[in-house]
């Protein structure tokens, strides 16, 4: 039975925005009618989908509340599905409740925001408890929102996030992905992508590659994605270290269409978190064949220890260097590696299981 479905994602920009784009064009190639509503300046426009998109999030204003309340009365949708709330949304959400038979799903992408206030909290706590129907990509997350917030734990259903196909074009080899990065053929490389926030462990991990140097001089780390306010630390540090010669730094935001270079040069994608932290990179890493070294926080269920990636205890520099050095010194075992992460990709990680499950929660 077709079922209108409409799902709220703010940023328009960014993996949420990718994240957000996947689930809909799944669900809408499962046969259900998709309306999303998004940012005004929305990252994904010229991707002509099936579903159809309404810009009308604005960056401060509180400007999207007439379209959605309008959209809810005249289309009569089975669901409502947020990916992201905004403290701003409180109104919304008690006015969309009044609505008979409408579900309320949110998937909250992290639990709490980076930068916590007093009034977080109490307003994501009655936001959590105000819906239908809580979707998270992990256990930790949803122990995380039962021990913080007095939520049935029936409403929260672990769902994980999907592969990232919408990055992957075929289109670069990975000589060409080494050539454009200016890294010769046969160069062992580990790669380090996303925001660096100090929390993410890239410290740990130029410090690891300095040993891994030691044992496969000709090997190099690139890393890709905006550093913040860290730029000239990681900077100091990559010459404090003297290995300035082997660091291909891509500092800034990285353009989706640009990541499939970055990630098929790679021969191992390094996760060095510090501390529990949720994010795609692991399926990211996935969707391109390419096995993980991380730390065991935030990989819980994600990481086929042996199979598809190894782990580390957080902050061991010394474990994460051997890890990688090991995986880059064994092509054999990286093959296989390879070949596990692009099954998973295709199947626990596919986006028709992910829409499939998420369907039964709009019922």
């Amino acid at each position: 039975m077709t079922m209108k479905i409409l799902i709220c994602e703010p940023s328009g920009a960014g993996k949420l925005s990718h994240y957000t784009f996947s689930l809909c064009d799944a669900l809408q190639a499962l046969g259900h009618e998709v309306t999303l509503m998004t940012g005004k300046d929305y990252e994904l426009a010229g991707k002509s989908p099936a579903f159809q998109i309404e810009r009308v999030y604005s960056r401060r204003l509180p400007l999207h509340y007439i379209p959605i309340i309008e959209h809810v009365r005249r289309e009569r949708p089975g669901a409502v599905h947020f990916q992201g709330l905004r403290k701003s949304d409180y109104p919304l959400v008690r006015l969309l409740r009044r609505f008979k038979g409408l579900k309320l799903v949110y998937t909250p992408h992290h639990v709490l925001p980076h930068r916590r206030r007093f009034y977080h909290l109490p307003i994501y706590g009655w936001l959590y408890r105000a819906v239908d129907q809580l979707i998270v990509h992990s256990d930790y997350d949803r122990e995380s929102i039962l021990d913080l917030f007095n939520v049935d734990p029936e409403r929260i259903q672990v769902i994980p996030e999907g592969s990232y196909e919408l990055y992957k074009h075929g289109r670069v080899s990975r000589e060409e992905g080494r050539k454009r990065l200016g890294i010769p053929p046969e160069s062992p490389v580990v790669l380090f992508f996303g925001y660096m926030s100090r929390q993410k462990g890239l410290e740990d991990l130029l410090r690891a590659f300095r040993d891994v140097r030691l044992e496969l001089p000709e090997s190099r780390l690139i890393v890709a994605g905006d550093p913040g306010r860290d730029r000239e630390r990681y900077m100091a540090l990559i010459q404090e270290l003297g290995i300035e010669d082997a660091v291909i730094k891509r500092f800034g935001y990285i353009p989706m269409e640009d990541a499939e270079g970055i990630f098929m040069a790679a021969d191992v994608v390094a996760l060095p978190y510090r501390r529990a932290i949720r994010g795609p990179m692991v399926q990211l890493a996935y969707t391109f064949g390419r096995p993980v070294v991380a730390t065991n926080h935030g990989v819980s269920g994600l990481v086929e220890e042996g199979r598809s990636g190894c782990t580390v205890p957080p902050g061991d520099t010394e474990a994460l260097a051997r890890a990688i050095t090991g995986l880059l010194q064994d092509r054999e075992r990286l093959e296989r590696m390879s070949a596990r992460c692009l099954e998973l990709s295709k199947s626990r990680y596919s986006w028709k299981r992910i829409a499939e499950e998420t369907l039964k929660l709009y019922g």
